[in-house]
C-alpha cells in the first residue's frame, strides 16, 4: 500500500486514512477502542459529535484488521514525535503490560473480551478484573459466569464475527453503533412480489441447528424485523414505504390508480386546453393546465369526491356483477356472439353509460357466466314443470347451412293460472342417420331427463307426418302421436299445387316476378306505373317451395299489380332490352283468381295456427278438418283447374286422423272446449258416446287422485297378534267375537265450530250416498248445459273462470287442452337457431347449440 511519510517519526501514512479525512481526535478515539471488535460499541460514545459522527461513518466504510494495524503504527509514531504515553496494542506483549492512565483490553475468548487495570483513575478501577460480553456490553467477574451468559444469546452474523446476542434486539445493537447484518434465508423463487428483493426470512440457531422463522420477515435496508401474517405483504409494503422511501415498490392497486390518474388528468388537461384562450401565451397555457389538472393522493391516503367517482369498479363488486350478468343476458336474449363485446360500438356505449366498469373478456362470459344463467334457468325449468298435472311434447327435426341436422324438444303443460306455457327442453344434433332408431333414444333421454312422465295420465307428442318420427314415438312407448295440423295443411295444399296445370301457371307467374326482382330499370318502372294506376307501391315476393302460403302470396300480389304489370311490359324500353318475356293471358289470369277463392280458407287456417299471441291447441284440429272438407266440395260449376286442386286437396286431408284411437281423443278435446262442445259435425249417437267415454275418463282421473291421496289404513289388530296372558276369554265369548277384531278403538270425529254452533239448524245439502261416477255425470250434465262460448274466446279463460263450478271435469281438461295443434314452435325455435350459427359463429359445434336456443326460448328477462 502506498504512503506518505508523517512528521519526524519517518512512519508512512495510509494512503486511505488521508482520502477519509478524519481529525487527529477521531483517529486517537479509534486507537483508543482497544480493537476493531468493539468499534462500533464505541462510536456511540465518543464524543465531541463530530468524532462520533465521523466514527459511525467509518464504521460502515468496511474498516479491516489490516487498516487497523496500519492505524495503530501510524498514531504510535505520532505519540512519540510529541512524546506522548505509547498505545497499546491489542495482542501486543502478550496482552500483560501494565500502563498508567488508560484501560487496554485483551482478547479473552472469542465471543468476549476482558479488561485489565493500567492506572489508577477511580472510574476505570470498577471494571478492572471484569469480563465484558460484546453483545449486550455487560461485565462478569469471571469466564465462567460469562460462559454461562453467553449461552443465553441467539448466533447472529455481524458481518466477519459471530457473536451471541438474541434477535430481537438488533436494533438495541445498531443503535449501539453495531454494523449488525442478520443472517437471511432468501425467499423462494415463486413469490414475484417485488417487496421480496428487500426483505429475507431470519435465520435462528437452536442448539447449533439452523432454523428459518417463516412468521417475521427481516428488513435488508435496516435489519428490522417485520411480521409476516399468512403470506400478506402489506406490512413490508408499508415499512419500505414509511423508513425508506428512496426504494418504492409499486403494487397493482398503484399502477391502476396511477392509470386513472393518467386519464383523468389527460381529460383535465384536454378540456383545459380547449377552455384556454388561444393567444395566450405558452407558460399561461402550462400553469392553466397543472391547475386544473384534478388532484390524486400520491400516498393514496384520503380521495377527493371526483376520485372516488372515477376509481374503477372491481369486478366482484355489487354494481359490476350485474353489469356483467346484464350483458350475459343480453347476448343468450338477443342471439349475439361473443365477439359483440369487442365491437367498438358495443364498447362506447359500456363506457358512456359505466366509465368505471371493465368489460371482462369473452372467454369469462362463456365459461363463467352464460353457464350460470344456463343453470338458473334450467332449475327454474325443472320446477315449472314438476307442477305440471299433465304435460305433453312437440319434437322436429331441422338442418342448417352446414348440413347439420338437429332435434329439438319442447314441454307443453298448462299452469295454475290456466295459462299454456312452453319450454325449450334440448337441442342435439344427428351425427348419425336419421333412423327411427336414433330419434327414439333422443325422445327417451329427454323423457328420462326432465321427468316428463305422469302416473295415471297421458304424455302427449305432436311430430310432423315424418315416418321416422313415427315408428321412433311407437318405440319409446308413448301416446297418443299426435301429427302436426300445420304439417298436414302444407303437405294437402302442395299436392294441390302439382297439379300440372297449376304448376304451369304458378311457373309462368314466378317467371314474370322473378324479372321484377333482378331488373332495377323494370323496378323503378313499374313504381311509376304504380303512381299513374293508383295503385298500393307493393313490391313482389318470391315463392319458397317447401312453404305453400309463400306460393299464394305471390300469385296475390300479381293480381294485385297486374294492370301495373302489364303496363311495364309493354313499354318500349323493356321490350328492346328483355326478348324472352312470357305475357300471361286473360283465361290464365281468370283461373288464377278462381284458384285464389279455393285457397282463401286453406290461408285463413294456416294464419290461425301461426298465429303467436294465442297458440292454437288441440280442440282445433277436427273442426278446421271438418270446415277444410266442407271448403274442398266440387261443385257443378267448378272449372277443370278447380276441380284438380280441389279433389287433390281432399283426398289428403281426409286421410288424415282417421284411426281410432286418435279420432276418439280428438272428439274428447273438442268435447271439452266450450267453443266445440255441440260437436256440430257428429250425430246424437256419435256425441252420447264421447261424452260417455268423458265421464269414464273423468271418474279413473278422479280416482286415480283420491287413491294417491288417500293416507295408509290403519293396521287391524287379531287375537293372535296379542300375548297369550293377554287373551282370557271362554269358548261362548270366543264365538261371539269374528277372528278379525280392531282392537284399537277410532276417535270420535271432531266437530268445527260452525257444525259445534249451527249444526242442528243448518244442515248441509251435501249427498254423500253419490258414488264418484254419479257426481261426474251429474257434472258433466251441467257442463253441455251451458251455452258455448264464442269462437274468438279463448277456452283457458273460461276455463280459469269456471274451474271451481266443476271441480271434477276442470283436471280433465286442463290435461288435454294443454296438448298443442302444431308442432311448429320447434321450426321456429330453430328458425332462431339459424340466427344462432351465423356467419360469425360458424365454427360453433353442434353440442353448444344446445345452450342459446335454450336460454334464448326459457329465460326471463
Amino acid at each position: 500500500m502506498e504512503s506518505t511519510s508523517a512528521g519526524d517519526s519517518g512512519i508512512a501514512t495510509p494512503e486511505w486514512l488521508e482520502s477519509w479525512g478524519l481529525t487527529e481526535e477521531s483517529l486517537r478515539a479509534v486507537v483508543t477502542g482497544l480493537g476493531i471488535e468493539i468499534f462500533g460499541a464505541l462510536c456511540a460514545r465518543a464524543e465531541p459529535a463530530p468524532v462520533r459522527d465521523r466514527l459511525c461513518s467509518l464504521s460502515t466504510r468496511g474498516f479491516t484488521s489490516t487498516m487497523y494495524a496500519e492505524l495503530c503504527r501510524y498514531m504510535e509514531s505520532c505519540r512519540a514525535g510529541r512524546a506522548s504515553p505509547r498505545t497499546v496494542v491489542p495482542g501486543c506483549a502478550n496482552g500483560t503490560e501494565e500502563l498508567s492512565g488508560f484501560v487496554r483490553m485483551k482478547m479473552a475468548h472469542e465471543d468476549c473480551f476482558s479488561l485489565e487495570e493500567g492506572g489508577s483513575n477511580v472510574d476505570q478501577k470498577r471494571i478492572i478484573g471484569k469480563f465484558v460480553c460484546t453483545s449486550c456490553v455487560r461485565s462478569y467477574t469471571t469466564k465462567a459466569t460469562l460462559k454461562m451468559h453467553m449461552k443465553q444469546h441467539r448466533p447472529v452474523s455481524i458481518d466477519n464475527l459471530r457473536i451471541t446476542r438474541p434477535l430481537t434486539t438488533t436494533s438495541q445493537l445498531r443503535s449501539s453503533g453495531w454494523n449488525v447484518k442478520a443472517e437471511l434465508e432468501a425467499p423462494p423463487t415463486y413469490f414475484k412480489s417485488a417487496v421480496w428483493k428487500h426483505f429475507g426470512f431470519p435465520v435462528v440457531y437452536e442448539n447449533e441447528v439452523r432454523k428459518i422463522n417463516k412468521s417475521r420477515t427481516v428488513c435488508k435496508h435496516c435489519s428490522i424485523s417485520v411480521s409476516y401474517p399468512g403470506g400478506n405483504t402489506t406490512n413490508m409494503i408499508s415499512h419500505l414505504k414509511r423508513h425508506h422511501p428512496q426504494h418504492p415498490i409499486v403494487t397493482a392497486t398503484d399502477k391502476k390508480y396511477s392509470s386513472l390518474k393518467k386519464d383523468c388528468n389527460t381529460a383535465t388537461n384536454t378540456n383545459a386546453s380547449h377552455a384556454t384562450n388561444t393567444n395566450a401565451s405558452p407558460a399561461t397555457n402550462t400553469d392553466a393546465s397543472n391547475t386544473s389538472t384534478m388532484p390524486w393522493p400520491t400516498d393514496f391516503g384520503q380521495f377527493t369526491l371526483a376520485e372516488v367517482f372515477t376509481s374503477p369498479l372491481h369486478s366482484t363488486s355489487q354494481r359490476a356483477e350485474a353489469i356483467t350478468k346484464a350483458i350475459g343476458v343480453f347476448i343468450c336474449s338477443g342471439m349475439h356472439p361473443f365477439s359483440t363485446i369487442y365491437e367498438p360500438g358495443f364498447r362506447n356505449l359500456i363506457q358512456i353509460l359505466e366509465p368505471r366498469y371493465t368489460i371482462p373478456s369473452a372467454a369469462h362470459f362463456s365459461h363463467k357466466v352464460i353457464q350460470e344463467l344456463h343453470l338458473k334457468t334450467k332449475q327454474f325449468v325443472k320446477m315449472r314443470l314438476e307442477e305440471a298435472i299433465c304435460v305433453a311434447i312437440t319434437a322436429d327435426r331441422w338442418t342448417l347451412r352446414a348440413t347439420e341436422c338437429y332435434i329439438t324438444i319442447l314441454a307443453h303443460y298448462i299452469d295454475q293460472e290456466w295459462c299454456l306455457r312452453d319450454f325449450a327442453l334440448q337441442t342435439r344434433p344427428l351425427h348419425e342417420s336419421h333412423t327411427a332408431k336414433n330419434i327414439a333414444d333422443i325422445l327417451a333421454d329427454a323423457v328420462e331427463k326432465w321427468q316428463l312422465e305422469r302416473p295415471h295420465t297421458l304424455l302427449p307428442v305432436v311430430t310432423d307426418n315424418n315416418r321416422n318420427m313415427d315408428i321412433a314415438i311407437q318405440e319409446v312407448g308413448l301416446k297418443p302421436h299426435i301429427k302436426c295440423f300445420a304439417h298436414t295443411v302444407n303437405t294437402a295444399t302442395q299436392k294441390g299445387m302439382k297439379v300440372p296445370q297449376m304448376s304451369r301457371l304458378l311457373g309462368r307467374i314466378r317467371q314474370v316476378v322473378s324479372f321484377f326482382c333482378r331488373s332495377s330499370n323494370a323496378a323503378a318502372m313499374l313504381k311509376s306505373k304504380q303512381d299513374l294506376l293508383q295503385l298500393p307501391k307493393h313490391k313482389f315476393s318470391q315463392d319458397v317451395l317447401t312453404h305453400w302460403n309463400s306460393q299464394y302470396n305471390m300469385v296475390e300480389r300479381y293480381l294485385e299489380q297486374q294492370s301495373a304489370v302489364a303496363a311495364t311490359l309493354m313499354s318500349l324500353e323493356i321490350r328492346q332490352k328483355e326478348k324472352n318475356l312470357i305475357n300471361i293471358s286473360e283465361d290464365n289470369i281468370s283461373d288464377a283468381k278462381e284458384i285464389m277463392k279455393v285457397l282463401k280458407p286453406m290461408k285463413t287456417i294456416t294464419t290461425i295456427l301461426c298465429d303467436e299471441i294465442s297458440p292454437p291447441i288441440i280442440s282445433l284440429i277436427l273442426p278446421m278438418k271438418w270446415h277444410i272438407m266442407s271448403a274442398m266440395e266440387v261443385h257443378h260449376g267448378d272449372t277443370a283447374l278447380v276441380r284438380a286442386v280441389k279433389e287433390a286437396i281432399a283426398g289428403d286431408i281426409d286421410k288424415q286422423y282417421c284411426d281410432k284411437e286418435t279420432l276418439q281423443f280428438l272428439l274428447l278435446t273438442c268435447a271439452l272446449d266450450p267453443r266445440f262442445k255441440s260437436l256440430p259435425h257428429q250425430d246424437d249417437p256419435s256425441r252420447s258416446q264421447v261424452y260417455a267415454f268423458l265421464v269414464r275418463e273423468t271418474a279413473k282421473l278422479n280416482e286415480s287422485r283420491s287413491t294417491r291421496m288417500k293416507p295408509a289404513p290403519r293396521k287391524v289388530l287379531s287375537t293372535s297378534d296379542l300375548p297369550p296372558q293377554s287373551v282370557k276369554l271362554s269358548t261362548d265369548e270366543t264365538k261371539t267375537i269374528p277372528a278379525e277384531t280392531d282392537m284399537v278403538d277410532e276417535p270420535p270425529v271432531k266437530k268445527a265450530a260452525l257444525e259445534d254452533l249451527f249444526g242442528d239448524v243448518f244442515v248441509a245439502n251435501f249427498d254423500t250416498s253419490q258414488s264418484l261416477f254419479e257426481r261426474v255425470d251429474k257434472e258433466i250434465k251441467r257442463y253441455r248445459a251451458e251455452p258455448c262460448i264464442p269462437l274468438s274466446k279463448n277456452p283457458l279463460s273460461w276455463w280459469r273462470s269456471h274451474e271451481h263450478s266443476f271441480p271434477l271435469l276442470s283436471k280433465v281438461a286442463r290435461m288435454y287442452l294443454g296438448i298443442p295443434a302444431k308442432s311448429l314452435p320447434t321450426e321456429r325455435a330453430f328458425s332462431t337457431a339459424v340466427d344462432v350459427i351465423t356467419a360469425k359463429k360458424a365454427a360453433l359445434a353442434g353440442e353448444n347449440v344446445d345452450v342459446p336456443i335454450f336460454l334464448e326460448k326459457n329465460m326471463e328477462v
